[in-house]
């Protein structure tokens, strides 16, 4: 049964009902010719087929996988993960009620869910592992802790203390995922493959790029994990430590700097646009975001690139104090999208030169953003001022020799002030480009202060938990 608008939540459980049943009777099997499985002592891990929403042909439809690291089907929790329902936070901990799932098996073999909540713990298990084996693939696995934690039909107040509704959150602070109550009429966001991915991708920019410049920012970001950090391969560099002319490399490296709601809303926009990408990547869907937030139909990866604005108005325009903190958030995702077209741009292209599958290009594309992160860290530990481009990760990319052809392309999404200041030309060698920067002239540093001034009042912090979506 094939269902482009595929709506997940209770007030559709009658829908949902019949579309398993559909599914069923297309293998000839009716609801009520399966089994229970008996949970109680079902502990060891086995290979258990299921049928599960999944994004297919540019649509979600019902499609048979396989799942091999579950443990526990009556809580469904296994090696990827372990969910909670209505979750609280115990010394910095996600915890709640574990589910108790109706899951049958029919006479193939196969595992039903008898409900929906059933059938989004299934979907949601799916996801969590093979985004376990994607990382695994990508060089990431040591990243994150694993079972990852995931909450369900959490609480979570707005601003106007109210609880919030239609959203998923990775909350840094206790290093899970939250799923809120969602009653609109689009694909639930608990069987969106691209926003889970999305969610994902914030905890491996948290782990692997908030966490080691804590070192660097005076921001309240906790402390780095004990496996290896990027910010360990910047200290040791030497194209890095080429870049810095007027000062040592470990006085510039060591120099704390304040977090402005500039560079609060830059760093979110990468992160936003990274996990915009990591999403599509993980689906081949462009529209991931549309189609459970149908009005955010701006996140499409697939529509036209255009110029990241230049730096100094930027820096005046987010460090006033005119602006408001949702109107920066509002921005960062604006420049998040910026990013993801043009990623997908870079995917076009290698598309063009290559005949592999399509999987296999995308995964390229995420393999960049892997290599990309820690090139970021290194550059923004090289700050002096807290200004940077918000083009660094386009300069970034415009070293690269494999996209060499591509250069031209890339410096034309950058505009003008902004070119200058990173010095960025296909024709200059690499080992020579200014790709962060670390100065500000005087008329800069006086426009900085001015507006700082102005922005006293902002609590300004790098590592807010992301959201999909803003209020």
């Amino acid at each position: 049964m094939i269902f482009t608008h595929f709506r997940l939540n209770r007030f559709h459980f009658t829908v949902i009902t019949s579309l398993i049943g559909l599914v069923l009777g297309t293998i000839g099997l009716p609801l009520t010719g399966c089994a229970p499985i008996a949970h109680d002592d079902d502990q060891s891990q086995a290979t258990y087929d299921l049928e599960i929403p999944l994004f297919t042909n540019d649509q979600y439809e019902f499609k048979k996988v396989q799942i091999s690291t579950l443990n526990n089907i009556s809580s469904v929790s296994g090696q990827a993960a372990e969910f909670y329902y209505n979750p609280t936070v115990k010394n910095n901990v996600l915890d709640g009620t574990f589910p108790q799932a109706k899951i049958y098996k029919s006479n193939q073999g196969s595992l039903v869910a008898e409900d929906l909540k059933s059938l989004e713990l299934l979907t949601l298990y799916y996801h969590f592992e093979k985004l376990m084996f994607f990382d695994q693939k990508m060089g990431v696995f040591y990243a994150n802790s694993w079972p990852r934690k995931i909450g369900l039909e959490a609480r979570v107040l707005d601003k106007n203390n109210r609880p919030s509704k239609n959203n998923a959150r990775y909350a840094s602070a206790f290093d899970g995922y939250l799923f809120e109550s969602f009653i609109r009429p689009d694909l639930n966001l608990t069987v969106n493959g691209g926003v889970i991915a999305h969610e994902h991708f914030h905890s491996l920019f948290n782990k692997l790029v908030l966490i080691p410049l804590s070192q660097k920012f005076n921001s309240e970001l906790p402390k780095s994990p004990e496996d290896p950090s990027h910010s360990d391969r910047a200290a040791n560099d030497s194209n890095t430590r080429q870049l810095v002319k007027s000062k040592s490399y470990e006085e510039i490296k060591n120099k704390k700097i304040q977090v402005t709601p500039y560079l609060e809303t830059i760093v979110r926009g990468w992160n936003e646009g990274l996990a915009d990408t990591w999403g599509w990547v993980y689906t081949g869907d462009t529209k991931f975001v549309e189609r459970s937030l149908s009005f955010e139909k701006s996140r499409d990866l697939s529509l036209n690139t255009q110029i990241i604005p230049e730096m100094n108005s930027l820096s005046f325009f987010m460090n006033s104090s005119v602006q408001s903190n949702s109107e920066r958030l509002s921005y960062s995702y604006k420049l998040g999208s910026l990013h993801a077209r043009m990623f997908y741009k870079i995917y076009l292209h290698k598309k063009k030169l290559s005949s592999a599958p399509d999987i296999e290009i995308r995964q390229e594309i995420a393999k960049l953003i892997v290599e990309l992160l820690p090139q970021m860290v290194n550059s923004l530990f090289l700050l002096e001022e807290p200004v940077v481009s918000a083009a660094l990760p386009i300069a970034l990319l415009s070293q690269r020799s494999d996209l060499k052809d591509f250069c031209p392309d890339l410096v034309a999404l950058v505009a003008k002030p902004d070119q200058i200041a990173l010095n960025l030309s296909c024709e200059t060698p690499s080992a020579q480009k200014n790709l962060s920067k670390t100065k500000l002239d005087k008329a800069e540093l006086d426009t900085l202060k001015s507006n700082k001034s102005k922005s006293d009042n902002v609590n300004s912090q790098i590592n807010a938990d992301q959201k999909t979506s803003h209020e």
